[in-house]
């Protein structure tokens, strides 16, 4: 294999070509779509007490038994295992197959390293958020008694245990994260039919869960969204995966050192999404206006260093594709 003699670009140059280095993708319209979709959740919580009581026990019993069943909860197959499955497939090729998928297949080595991340970090998020929140379950309220609290009410989020918040609902933000196979496909129709029935789907199991009184409206709405903005922002602005793909389609080698690169960046963003919760810690222990004050500008202080950080490492790994030299 004969390599080209050309110089390797410069850093400089490269960090120019990748916006999230140079936090130009803060003024994308992921963004303004982000802001839309928590005030539609704004406007969804307060229809949530409401649309509960319509339709709290209704539907067949078989339907939304088989929608709220798991494998991995001790029951027999349920909807929610299909994208658990598939993510457990795609991690095993990923981590078995990626030293052959290098060689003979890189572009699939890279929408399979966005496939698994992007799993990975929606699962983690919601997990947290659902054990950060505490808020009773439509259930709980209907049943138990207990009070009902709006999502973004913090005087719920009591951080008194880990336990199995209302909101966000992992059910359907599971079925919602088969939305990252729907990226495979390289026909923007074909994606664009495959993207629209996962959310179909995501839309069924959603309705089932508030059927069952298990999540409020705005639990299911607000894991839908969640889960297309989590997706959005690592396949574009973070993984950057339509410009790897395109330098590899230009003949640039995927380079040995570069593997697993997607799976080593999982804690950085996990200490992101913690950032933001400990302001809400320091609340909801303390109830100081002083103390969330000083800590909010702590935590904006160390989310300016992640976004440096995170911005200095997707440069030095984008850096080991774009930069090596065409075969």
């Amino acid at each position: 294999m004969i390599r080209s003699s050309r110089p390797l670009p410069s850093p400089c140059l490269l960090a120019r070509d990748l916006p999230f280095k140079s936090f130009r993708w803060l003024m994308t319209p992921l963004l303004l779509w982000g802001f839309l979709c928590f005030v539609m959740l704004l406007g969804l919580s307060h229809l949530d007490l409401d649309f509960a009581f319509m339709v709290h026990g209704r539907g067949p019993a078989e339907w939304k038994d088989f929608m709220s069943r798991s494998l991995f909860e001790g029951h027999s197959f349920g909807a929610s295992d299909l994208p658990t499955l598939l993510l457990i497939a795609s991690l095993l090729l990923y981590a078995v197959g990626a030293p052959a998928l290098r060689k003979r297949n890189p572009q699939l080595l890279v929408q399979l390293g966005f496939i698994n991340l992007a799993g990975l970090w929606i699962s983690i998020v919601v997990h947290m958020l659902k054990g950060a929140s505490q808020r009773p379950r439509p259930y709980q309220t209907l049943e138990q008694g207990l009070p009902f609290h709006n999502f973004y009410d913090l005087s719920s989020w009591t951080f008194q245990g880990w336990g199995h918040g209302s909101f966000p609902s992992g059910h359907t933000a599971s079925m919602m994260s088969l939305l990252v196979f729907a990226y495979l496909f390289r026909g923007e129709k074909t994606r664009r039919g495959a993207a629209f029935t996962v959310l179909a789907m995501a839309i069924s199991m959603a309705f089932a869960r508030t059927l069952v009184g298990a999540h409020w409206l705005s639990d299911t709405i607000g894991s839908i969204f969640l889960v297309m903005l989590c997706c959005d922002l690592l396949y574009r602005y973070i993984l950057r995966v339509p410009e790897q793909l395109r330098w590899l389609a230009e003949g640039h080698v995927y380079p040995k050192n570069l593997t697993y690169w997607e799976i080593k960046l999982l804690p950085r963003l996990v200490l992101g999404i913690f950032i933001p919760f400990f302001p809400i810690l320091i609340w909801t222990r303390f109830h100081s206006a002083f103390w969330v004050i000083l800590c909010t500008l702590f935590s904006l202080l160390l989310f300016f260093f992640f976004i440096k950080d995170l911005g200095n490492y997707q440069l030095r790994q984008l850096q080991k594709l774009k930069g090596t030299p065409r075969p």
